[in-house]
């Protein structure tokens, strides 16, 4: 499949530059790369793996004293309880990352960490605290212009929400438009990734001229 081909692309060439940034010792992106690894392996299904290279990320980050990675590494490890239906598990991280987010000034990750308690709430049973949570969510996105990929978030999370509610016809609605537009968006991302990664990659190996 070609979307799991993207994945191992993008993970083999984050690896490559993961050995490149601890030459560097570069704690920073070698905790923002870990990350990626990270939610490669989630997306495949490889939970146990992930969730040993969230916990190098945070590693890194506090070494780094990185608060935004640190930040997303408690949304992701919320995110991966979620993977593995662990809705109550993921409720404390989720909102260790709300927490950080609040007394930080950047406030780009909000709307999708509001989105994921959201969804939480959603397969708990408690659809009126869910729905506050994506109205929350949504709010959010629109305050802080987040990137379309949030949206979609939300919208397929509301979806669950709207089923579970009772009310099919715009289950259908956001299900359908969110199925389309991340197809599309998702082999976009990887493969500029893989990309980016390549070039980096290349380019740092190049053999140096002497002058």
């Amino acid at each position: 499949m070609q979307g799991e081909k993207n994945y191992n692309e993008a993970i083999k060439y984050y690896k490559q530059a993961l050995t490149i940034f601890h030459q560097q010792n570069d704690q920073v992106n070698i905790g923002i790369t870990t990350l990626n690894l990270a939610n490669n392996y989630a997306a495949m299904g490889n939970h146990k793996v992930s969730f040993e290279l969230l916990q190098d990320a945070l590693n890194a980050f506090s070494k780094s004293n990185f608060t935004r990675g640190i930040q997303i590494f408690y949304n992701n490890l919320g995110a991966l309880q979620m993977r593995q239906l662990k809705y109550n598990e993921a409720l404390p991280y989720l909102h260790k990352s709300l927490e950080i987010i609040k007394n930080s000034s950047n406030k780009a990750g909000l709307a999708l960490v509001e989105q994921n308690i959201g969804f939480c709430h959603t397969k708990m049973g408690n659809l009126t605290e869910a729905e506050e949570w994506f109205e929350k969510a949504e709010t959010s996105a629109k305050k802080y212009k987040s990137e379309i990929s949030v949206y979609l978030e939300i919208d397929k999370h509301r979806a669950t929400l709207d089923s579970a509610k009772g009310d099919y016809y715009h289950a259908l609605i956001r299900k359908s438009l969110h199925n389309k537009i991340k197809d599309s968006l998702l082999n976009e991302k990887l493969n500029k990734q893989v990309i980016e990664l390549q070039t980096k990659y290349e380019t740092d190996n190049q053999p140096k001229r002497c002058r």
